[in-house]
């Protein structure tokens, strides 16, 4: 049976960590053409979620998994707009979830929004019930943030008082 497996990223920009994350699973990480590592699961089938704050780097992100997957099954999964504020995949879950946030990205427009999360108490579940989701204090300015509840704890004791 063929696997199928979900990879997120709150914050994807052009989507190559997307890209790079399903080739690494799929081909196997190459460099000049030589194998250095075989792909993990050749047969896998690779479903790619994401969204992108902002509007030209979000547009960049469709067109090439779009030349990627003329089916478009993965650029439609790729949204517009900030996670922060409008979490486009609110209520997904997904396998993998990846992120190389833009830190010294200024988040002032999504503060009510993180603001508001966080006095609610929101934690919604990952696909592995040990990892929860939590917006982060001010120290972040990029996406939701997934860590195990040890990580978490660390981080709470580190972050600076709001």
């Amino acid at each position: 049976k063929k696997a199928i497996r979900t990879v997120y990223d709150p914050c994807c920009g052009s989507g190559g960590m997307l890209m790079i994350t399903k080739e690494h699973i799929t081909v196997g990480l190459r460099k000049n053409g030589d194998l250095l590592r075989p792909a993990i699961n050749e047969d896998a089938e690779i479903h790619l979620f994401g969204q992108e704050v902002n509007p030209e780097t979000w547009a960049v992100s469709k067109s090439d998994l779009f030349m990627k997957d003329p089916t478009g099954r993965d650029a439609d999964n790729i949204f517009y707009g900030s996670t922060l504020s409008n979490d486009r995949h609110a209520g997904k879950t997904f396998d993998y979830l990846i992120a190389n946030p833009p830190y010294g990205k200024d988040w002032k427009r999504d503060q009510d929004a993180v603001r508001a999360e966080h006095e609610r108490g929101a934690q919604r579940v990952a696909s592995a019930p040990d990892f929860r989701a939590s917006a982060m204090g001010s120290s972040c300015s990029c996406c939701t943030c997934w860590r195990t509840p040890r990580t978490r704890r660390k981080a709470a004791r580190a972050s600076p008082s709001s």
